[in-house]
């Protein structure tokens, strides 16, 4: 598996994909990686982010686009 992850040009791998999620969607701003596939973690994690913290994302090819809610910004 880390073989075809580091073929396919992603910037992370299947495991840190779903993992900078939360991070992400708690940063201001817009979020960018390239990920080798959406696997179920990054899919259930994306819709955490979206229903539990309230950002956006979306998915362009392989890039993950999360808008996060800018967490602690007052």
């Amino acid at each position: 598996m880390l073989l075809e992850d580091l073929d396919s040009g992603a910037t992370v791998d299947r495991h840190l994909a779903d993992q900078l999620i939360p991070y992400a969607a708690l940063a201001e701003g817009e979020s960018r990686y390239l990920v080798p596939g959406l696997t179920d973690h990054v899919e259930s994690n994306l819709w955490l982010a979206e229903k539990i913290l309230g950002a956006s994302w979306e998915v362009r090819g392989n890039t993950l686009v999360i808008r996060g809610i800018g967490y602690g910004r007052g």
